[in-house]
């Protein structure tokens, strides 16, 4: 599978986030059956950071220092804080580390993205 259509989804009433490799959309998921709205659907970015790990949108990452939200809108990535977003292609191989992201990590943002 090419990994720009990687996705995961994060099941909300049971507050998994499952991985690109277990997923079937519109079915089964490790015997778990999906119905529309349980999940959100997020794709892989195609981009790694420095340590190799895919970044998906609602990863929480470092660049230069500083935490930013990967979003997706208008039919582009972006990297987003609270007084700033630019397209997510103007950072390649700029991404530190992904250190989480908004489902499983929201108090990492907390002060930020009021």
């Amino acid at each position: 599978m090419d990994k720009r259509f990687k996705f995961r989804a994060w099941v909300k009433g049971n507050n998994i986030m499952w991985p690109y490799a277990d997923l079937r959309i519109g079915g089964y998921v490790n015997e778990l059956l999906l119905r529309e709205g349980e999940a959100v659907i997020m794709q892989c970015t195609g981009l790694t950071d420095k340590d190799g790990c895919y970044v998906y949108e609602g990863d929480i990452v470092y660049i230069h220092g500083e935490l930013f939200e990967i979003e997706f809108a208008d039919a582009c990535f972006w990297i987003h804080k609270t007084d700033y977003s630019m397209e997510l292609h103007t950072i390649v191989g700029k991404i530190d580390r992904v250190i989480g992201n908004i489902y499983e990590n929201p108090e990492l943002l907390e002060g930020d993205n009021d």
